[in-house]
Order: structure tokens, then sequence, then C-alpha cells
């Protein structure tokens, strides 16, 4: 699984890490 990509402070992660601002990466994590 891919680690949540660190953009601008917008959405927080799964992870608890900032993600686009509206749409985070973080469905790589959830999706395992």
């Amino acid at each position: 699984p891919q680690q949540a990509v660190q953009g601008l402070p917008g959405s927080k992660g799964a992870q608890g890490q900032p993600g686009f601002p509206g749409n985070t990466i973080d469905f790589n994590l959830i999706v395992i």
C-alpha cells in the first residue's frame, strides 16, 4: 500500500497525514 502523499494542509488522511485539499490519496491505505 502506498503511503499518503503529503500535500497542502487540507483534509486529514487516515494516517493523520495531511492530504490534498478536498481529495486524499489515503484510499490506497484503506483499500488493502
